[in-house]
């Protein structure tokens, strides 16, 4: 039977994480699926161990490094729905979360849908939500920043993504940036509020080990979609954009680049705010927490939300 939807998972050398990425799909509810790992060349043996996995709809395709936006292309072109949806190798789903966001988009007749998405740590421990954007002004803040987010938040449809010519491969990190910014427009969104995604944050993330790399690919995105940007009377990247560029450098030890980065902030934005966040990055992580807003507690409802990841280690 063909399934109704097509689970791509891009990995290279991560068995551990992608074991636990491939037991969150498999354990997705209501849903005929398929689950094509598209292992970029691993030199352990994380293609045996997934091609070992007893269960029918796990189907590995094996091709030489390339990237892992080949890696997501090439699993789209393998896929046998006509949904896909996209998964991470270091991330997590609910159980329910491919059902909720299948029925949203047939509620609103939809070629794209996301969800929000909580940020944990390495062990899965709750750090913060990032909240899906309106789906009526998706494209107008995904022009600030990439507000989709991760990728293991989207289901497209197969047809869409391969219309607006796949991930770019020249590109690493902003290859989902530059992907949401050709498939959204002129095309309906579809968003579910409830965090049905774990977004891990670990020293191997991608930005923190090369923040420079992610400014090259950003300045090529700059140039590729300034037609885009002009039409909306804006330019790509908005404060929030600048400021996770700050964090990143932050978060990977770079103190003299994330308060560079916080003061370029201060300035393009007149944000006092960040002037501040310059001076205290310097301090260490002391100064920085002391500046920071205390987070506001969860309450009940959005805790029963995201209890589902203590299950999921």
């Amino acid at each position: 039977m063909t399934p109704e939807l097509s689970v791509v998972i891009p990995s290279r050398n991560r068995w551990p994480l992608l074991q636990r990425a491939l037991a969150s799909a498999l354990a997705q509810r209501d849903v005929e699926l398929e689950v094509l790992v598209v292992d970029d060349g691993s030199t352990d043996d994380s293609a045996e161990r997934a091609e070992a996995v007893p269960d029918a709809r796990v189907r590995v395709l094996r091709q030489p490094r390339g990237g892992v936006a080949a890696a997501r292309n090439s699993g789209v072109e393998h896929a046998a729905a006509a949904w896909v949806a996209l998964l991470d190798d270091d991330d997590v789903w609910a159980q329910d979360k491919c059902r909720r966001q299948l029925d949203a988009l047939a509620a609103r007749d939809a070629q794209i849908a996301y969800t929000s998405a909580v940020v944990t740590d390495a062990a899965l421990a709750f750090k913060r939500v990032l909240p899906a954007p309106d789906p009526d002004r998706v494209l107008a803040t995904l022009l600030g920043s990439n507000t989709i987010g991760t990728p293991s938040s989207v289901i497209a449809s197969r047809e869409a993504l391969l219309a607006s010519g796949g991930f770019d491969p020249s590109l690493s990190v902003l290859a989902d940036w530059d992907m949401w910014l050709r498939l959204c427009p002129g095309r309906r969104a579809a968003a579910c509020p409830e965090p049905l995604v774990a977004y891990v944050e670990h020293d191997a993330n991608l930005h923190v080990v090369d923040t420079g790399a992610v400014l090259r690919e950003f300045a090529v995105l700059r140039r590729r979609h300034s037609g885009l940007a002009a039409a909306h009377g804006v330019k790509l990247g908005d404060v929030d954009w600048w400021r996770w560029i700050a964090s990143s450098h932050r978060r990977a030890g770079r103190r003299p680049q994330a308060a560079l980065a916080y003061l370029g902030v201060a300035l393009r934005f007149r944000s006092g705010r960040d002037v501040a966040r310059a001076l205290a990055v310097l301090g260490g992580e002391r100064a920085m927490r002391r500046l920071a807003r205390p987070p506001s507690p969860p309450d009940a409802q959005r805790r029963r939300e995201w209890a589902w990841i203590e299950g999921s280690g």
